[in-house]
């Protein structure tokens, strides 16, 4: 990835911002008391696996990165496309969570929740274009 260092950089830096998004998320979530209506529960539930699966992907998609083989080789395809797959895979399962709170009532809680996955999206597709540059760039 010695062709383009500024936009390997620029990858890095918004997975990683990604990862720390899916983690501060998971944290906060975990920490909401489950007192609420039953399907905010069951939400909540699934939003801290989604996002925990989230972080996951983000982060083999920072090991794949770093690992990545020249362009030149027959391998590099395959790599770039596993980062493509997993980071798109960390964009739905954000998207799995908002789907979750459809059936909860309106409330601050959803609100937040919502807004925090916004973030997280918007960071997370950031992350996504710029890896496709690099993809497009470095195509043999």
């Amino acid at each position: 990835m010695d062709e383009d260092p500024d936009l390997f950089s620029a990858c890095q830096g918004t997975l990683d911002v990604g990862l720390t998004s899916a983690q501060s998320i998971v944290n906060y979530l975990s920490s909401i008391p489950r007192e609420a209506d039953p399907r905010a529960v069951v939400a909540l539930n699934d939003c801290v696996e989604a996002f925990g699966t989230a972080a996951g992907r983000i982060r083999s998609s920072l090991k794949q990165m770093l690992l990545l083989s020249s362009p030149s080789s027959p391998s590099f395809r395959l790599e770039i496309n596993n980062v493509l797959t997993w980071i798109t895979g960390a964009i739905d399962d954000g998207d799995t969570c908002t789907e979750g709170f459809k059936e909860v009532v309106e409330g601050p809680l959803k609100t937040d929740i919502s807004n925090r996955a916004e973030d997280y999206k918007k960071v997370t597709e950031n992350a996504l274009a710029l890896v496709r540059t690099v993809a497009e760039k470095q195509a043999p």
